[in-house]
C-alpha cells in the first residue's frame, strides 16, 4: 500500500557493513521521566535499508569513564516478550582497576523486528560526578557467522567505537560565562563558531530548551571550532562546554 514504509531487509552483516558501511551504533541515556537513576542502553542501525539478524553480543568497554562512575551496578536486560519489563542480570562492579569488560548478549531479540534493543545499567547507590557529566564508553560487536561448510563460527568485530553517557540534569536555569569562548554568530543561521583563546581538551554540548542533549563534539582544542546546526529547528538552544566531566561555560544560543 502507499504511504507505509518499505520493511528492513534482513542480512548477515559482516564486520565491515557493522562499522561502516551499515553503521549501527549503540547510545547510553540517562533514563528520562524515570526515578531509578539507571542509564538506558539501546542498540540501533542508522540505515532503514538493512537490518543485521547475525549480532550476537556487544562488548562495553569503562575503562575510560570518571573514577565517579565506578561503581556498583545491576545489570537488567528488557524482556522481549514484554517490553519496558526488565530482568536482573546480576552485579557489576566497575570500581575495580581496570573495570570488567561487559558482554550484553543478544539472546532473544530479533533486531529485524525491533531496532531498539534495551538493558539498564542501574547504580546500587548514589553517583556523584558533579552538577553535569558526559563521558565516553568504548564498544564493539561480536557476530555469529557461518563458514563455507554451514558451520556456525563468531566473527569479532575488533574496532572498538564510542558511545557517550551522562546526566540529563535540567540545566536552563545556570549561567555562566567564561571570557575564553566567544560564540558567533548571534543569531545562528546554519553554523555556529566558537573562538576558543586558552582551554585546552574540551567538549561541546548542544542541548533543548529541555535539558536533552541533540549534538555532542568531542576533545576539542584551541582556536576556531565551527558546527553545523543546519538540521535543527528555529529556536532557543543551550551551548555546555565540559573540561574533565565539569561544566566550565554555558550560554544561550537562537538559531534561526
Amino acid at each position: 500500500m502507499f504511504g507505509q514504509p518499505t520493511p528492513p531487509n534482513p542480512i548477515d552483516c559482516d564486520c565491515s557493513q557493522v562499522n561502516t558501511t551499515l553503521p549501527i551504533v549503540l547510545t547510553i541515556d540517562r533514563n528520562t521521566g524515570q526515578n531509578d537513576n539507571c542509564f538506558k542502553i539501546s542498540v540501533s542501525t542508522i540505515t532503514p535499508v538493512f537490518d543485521c539478524i547475525n549480532i550476537e553480543s556487544v562488548v562495553l568497554d569503562f575503562s575510560e569513564v570518571p573514577e565517579c562512575f565506578r561503581k556498583n551496578f545491576t545489570l537488567y536486560k528488557e524482556n522481549p516478550a514484554l517490553p519496558n519489563n526488565f530482568i536482573s542480570m546480576g552485579n557489576i562492579d566497575l570500581s575495580n582497576n581496570p573495570p570488567p569488560m561487559i558482554t550484553l548478549s543478544y539472546s532473544g531479540f530479533v533486531p529485524q523486528q525491533s531496532q531498539d534493543v534495551k538493558w539498564k545499567l542501574c547504580p546500587t547507590g548514589s553517583i556523584d560526578c558533579g552538577m553535569f557529566f558526559d563521558f565516553k564508553i568504548k564498544y564493539k560487536f561480536i557476530l555469529k557467522r557461518k563458514d563455507q561448510n554451514g558451520q556456525d563460527y563468531f566473527e569479532d568485530c575488533n574496532t572498538y567505537k564510542y558511545a557517550q553517557a551522562g546526566g540529563r540534569d535540567d540545566l536552563s536555569n545556570v549561567d555562566f560565562t567564561n571570557g575564553n569562548f566567544q560564540l558567533s554568530p548571534l543569531p545562528i543561521v546554519n553554523e555556529l563558531i566558537i573562538n576558543n583563546k586558552e582551554i585546552e581538551k574540551f567538549n561541546v554540548l548542544i542541548l533543548d530548551i529541555n535539558g536533552n542533549i541533540l549534538k555532542r563534539y568531542f576533545d576539542l582544542n584551541i582556536g576556531i571550532s565551527k558546527f553545523d546546526l543546519n538540521t535543527l529547528n528555529s529556536g532557543v538552544y543551550f551551548v555546555k562546554i565540559l573540561q574533565n566531566n565539569k561544566l566550565i561555560y554555558s550560554n544561550k544560543i537562537v538559531k534561526e
